[in-house]
């Protein structure tokens, strides 16, 4: 249940005709730039700017070119100490997109990308295609979860708190647990491993302190580098990360492991102990720099609905997509083990189903990209 399938495959089937491109490969930007004239639409999707900013300045002449509109999503739409935001922000505004299509609530978009597009257009996820609950299979999970950590320079702990929280309330009650924050699952895993699972647990995506500037992580970086030990931190565009990119899973997992052992690790993920991300959030002063609210409704929430799996979330806004009480179960610490008992019995009561079904007819990815169209179309009016 790959979002970016999801979105890939919706528009396909919005348009009548379809070139993919793939900027790694030297042989389709060189055909992206003869064609580029014949387009009537251009739509960048997540993956070019989510975890680098070295693939948008490789179209970046010919994009300023453009004779037609150009959607640009964006992906991982948080600060990232070693993904730098001032640089996102400037690469976006040189090709000037018509519209730009953010997973995060409108608001908070608007602000930060000002002045770098005609239009901020919202684009929430949609559930899964082809996915439905079920109630044919046998979930033998009482409690389930994957997924890493949310690492400190995110600045809240939230999901993490969440997770172990309700973890605990579960085994409280002798509910059977299978939780790990230390693995991911593909995508035909992760939709067994949720169709044996009667609830989960979460809190919206991304972060609550999103920064347009990178002034902000200066005092951290300056303490993790005088740390005794430490690894040698590296930006997710340092020398070598573009060639890493390209490399098959198992042998960029490898390489990943070898890097380590000689004390090099890409900072965005590695893994510190919990005094030192303390410390590191401590010296980040929120405060002194505007920021905005980036929390958002995520994929995951929406998968957990299309298989029937009851969710315990953190209270949020989730995008004004998700309702308390319909689509999930709202976590109160103080409650813990009454909200873990009634979710249980949303299986039985028909609450799961139902969440699915208030959102079946408006909440696919096609009602998804048809919205967008929509906003492109209003800018020529």
């Amino acid at each position: 249940m790959s979002y970016l399938n999801e979105w890939r495959a919706a528009w396909s089937d919005a348009a009548e005709s379809v070139e993919l491109i793939n900027v790694l490969k030297t042989s389709d930007v060189d055909r992206f730039k003869k064609e580029l004239l014949s387009f009537d639409l251009i739509v960048i999707l997540h993956s070019m700017n989510a975890d680098s900013n070295a693939w948008l300045p490789r179209v970046q002449t010919p994009l300023s070119n453009r004779r037609c509109p150009l959607v640009m999503f964006v992906g991982n739409e948080y600060s990232n100490p070693w993904l730098s935001m001032e640089l996102r922000l400037a690469h976006i505004k040189s090709v000037y997109p018509e519209i730009i299509a953010t997973q995060i609530n409108i608001e908070p978009a608007q602000w930060l990308y000002r002045g770098t597009t005609k239009k901020v257009a919202a684009a929430p996820h949609g559930l899964p295609t082809g996915v439905k609950p079920s109630d044919a299979v046998h979930r033998s999970i009482d409690f389930g979860a994957r997924g890493f950590r949310y690492p400190w320079y995110l600045l809240d702990q939230e999901r993490n708190n969440i997770l172990e929280a309700v973890e605990d309330s579960v085994r409280a009650v002798g509910g059977f647990v299978d939780s790990s924050q230390s693995q991911r699952f593909n995508q035909l895993d992760w939709y067994r491993f949720l169709r044996s699972t009667k609830i989960s647990a979460s809190s919206e995506a991304g972060s609550r302190f999103v920064f347009d500037t990178d002034e902000i992580w200066i005092p951290a970086l300056r303490r993790l580098s005088q740390e005794s030990g430490a690894f040698d931190a590296i930006s997710n565009d340092a020398r070598g990360m573009a060639l890493a990119r390209r490399l098959p899973a198992p042998l960029k997992s490898l390489l990943r492991k070898f890097a380590q052992t000689i004390g090099v690790e890409q900072g965005s993920t590695a893994d510190l102990d919990q005094a030192l991300s303390i410390e590191l959030r401590s010296l980040t002063k929120i405060d002194q720099f505007p920021h905005v609210d980036g929390k958002a409704l995520s994929s995951r929430h929406l998968d957990a609905i299309a298989t029937g799996t009851w969710q315990i979330l953190q209270p949020g806004r989730y995008n004004e997509v998700l309702v308390p009480g319909v689509h999930f179960s709202s976590w109160d610490p103080g409650k813990g083990a009454e909200i873990v008992s009634d979710a249980l019995e949303a299986f039985r009561d028909g609450r799961a189903e139902n969440a699915y079904l208030t959102l079946e007819a408006n909440h696919s990815y096609g009602s998804r990209v048809q919205d967008i169209l929509n906003s492109l179309n209003e800018l020529g009016e």
